[in-house]
């Protein structure tokens, strides 16, 4: 029954992983790093929510009476507050590297950290089903409710500090706050529905509608990096140091065997030229020491691009940017 149950906690999660890699279209994360969200929501936020929980749950307790409603202030109450802050919690360490820059970032690394809670949440209510009928129901709703749940919600939180990035001390408090209320918020109307009997049937309407708008969310993500690439290759191209023919290549609207370059080469000219992009927009939200260590690394893409690309027919005399 443990590795039946293992494997019905692990293998559908699997499955959401593969989709967030491939939807991650333009700058796909390192695969150790969606590794390490997984195992943060997998063990560490379990481990610091069970203290957390145990904690909210003694100081309430004084001020509640009778076993039940302790236990409903537990799931629409505590699990929503506490769960999500220790989820988000390694987002706030994921954000200080310079590989978060966007919220398609957050979007990838919270969903990673929800999907590693929602395997161990999962496991453990799998092992306590006390018949092959509710074993079986708890795998089904749990897969395709409350495991997406915990992911976009943790989600919904990492695209609020991916948002905030750039942006002043106290818009970055705010919007942390936002994204965190509204993780919170995602947490508490599944919880409150499913626990009452009247309202069950709306907790997975609810979680439909909230799957609709991660998406649109998502895509729009997507599109905000498709205009940044766009925008900053051509003005590489403009000042002579990119070809502007293989602008369609790296915004994947032409495949790359319509280039005359080998498959490797291809691949290694898309990740340098988003990855020259975003750290030019990077540069552009930056100042003092961090926007020197940009300059340098700009200069150091480009003279690899300049290799890969040489066999293209283009000129890559560089011109200096105005600001760079």
């Amino acid at each position: 029954m443990v590795l039946i149950s293992l494997a019905a906690a692990v293998l559908p999660v699997t499955l959401y992983l593969f989709w967030l890699r491939k939807a991650d279209k333009y700058d796909k994360e390192p695969f150790w790093l969606y590794l390490k969200n997984i195992a943060w929501g997998s063990f560490g936020a379990v481990f610091f929510t069970l203290i957390g929980s145990a904690v909210a749950s003694a100081f309430i307790a004084g001020f509640l009476s009778g076993e039940e409603l302790l236990d409903l202030a537990e799931t629409v109450l505590i699990a929503p507050v506490v769960e999500e802050l220790m989820k988000g919690i390694f987002l706030f360490f994921m954000i200080a590297k310079k590989d978060f820059d966007n919220l398609t970032d957050g979007l990838v690394y919270g969903g990673a950290i929800g999907l590693g809670f929602g395997i161990t949440e999962n496991f453990l209510y799998f092992l306590g089903a006390s018949s092959g009928g509710e074993w079986l129901f708890l795998v089904v709703v749990r897969t395709l409710f409350s495991c997406v749940m915990h992911f976009i919600s943790t989600a919904v939180f990492g695209a609020f500090l991916g948002i905030s990035k750039f942006r002043s001390t106290p818009t970055k408090i705010l919007l942390a706050g936002t994204g965190y209320v509204i993780a919170v918020i995602i947490h508490f109307t599944w919880n409150s529905a499913v626990v009452v009997e009247e309202s069950v049937w709306l907790g997975p309407i609810f979680m439909i509608g909230a799957v609709f708008l991660f998406r649109e969310l998502f895509r729009y993500s997507i599109n905000q990096e498709y205009k940044v690439i766009k925008r900053e290759l051509t003005k590489e191209s403009d000042l002579g140091s990119f070809p502007a023919s293989l602008i369609p290549l790296v915004l994947l609207e032409v495949p790359a065997g319509n280039f005359n370059l080998d498959s490797k080469t291809a691949d290694s000219i898309k990740q340098n030229s988003v990855k020259l992009a975003f750290r030019k927009e990077q540069l552009h939200h930056s100042s003092g020491h961090k926007a020197d260590q940009f300059r340098v690394e700009i200069a150091a893409i480009r003279l690899r691009l300049a290799g890969f690309t040489q066999n293209v027919g283009s000129d890559f005399g560089f011109k200096e940017e105005p600001g760079q």
